[in-house]
């Protein structure tokens, strides 16, 4: 299951835990591998910001939503979820989450014991997920799937996604890390 903490007014919801300001090449000296012009830095080291004049590190009271989880396991390869990367797609606004699931001895073929899992959501806090339809569990194709493992001696983990938008092909924006077991160990 994933659960949120309520975020502040100013932050998105998914990271509610950390601190982020707004640089700007004109108000503050960033340093040189941070790049010129203004974008959002996480706040979590002060090395990011060179000139701390008027700036004080404040951190919320965190608060539990009532509606957690936000992602519940509620599908029958859900019997935990963890690894979760969540981003916001800047054209449409809306929140998308891979999570890994755990299945374990429910699946009936080794390469879904561990699945990583797609999850949308316009506001952060209520999510959906879609029938993708690409990867079955147990006959049913009815799932939301993007990976599955390989089916060696272990299960895949870690799964990470993140969003380029550098990369001129746009079919190759979004980048997957994570690592799984060989079939031959």
């Amino acid at each position: 299951m994933l659960a949120l903490i309520r975020p502040w007014p100013q932050l998105a919801p998914v990271a509610a835990i950390l601190i982020a300001a707004r640089l700007s090449s004109t108000l503050y000296a960033a340093p040189s591998n941070l790049g010129s012009g203004s974008r959002t830095v996480l706040m979590a080291d002060a090395e990011a910001i060179l000139y701390h004049s008027g700036l004080e590190p404040v951190q919320g009271r965190p608060e539990r939503i009532a509606t957690n989880p936000v992602i519940a396991n509620d599908k029958p390869w859900e019997v935990a979820i963890a690894y979760c990367s969540i981003q916001q797609d800047p054209s449409t606004g809306l929140y998308q989450c891979w999570y890994q699931s755990y299945a374990g001895s429910r699946a009936q073929d080794p390469t879904r014991r561990v699945v990583l899992c797609y999850a949308t959501s316009k506001d952060g806090l209520v999510w959906e997920k879609p029938s993708l339809g690409l990867y079955d569990f147990n006959g049913d194709p009815d799932t939301n799937f993007v990976l599955v493992g390989n089916g060696g001696r272990s299960v895949n983990y870690g799964a990470s996604v993140l969003i380029d938008p550098r990369d001129s092909n746009p079919d190759r924006r979004y980048k997957l890390a994570y690592w799984d077991f060989s079939l031959t160990d």
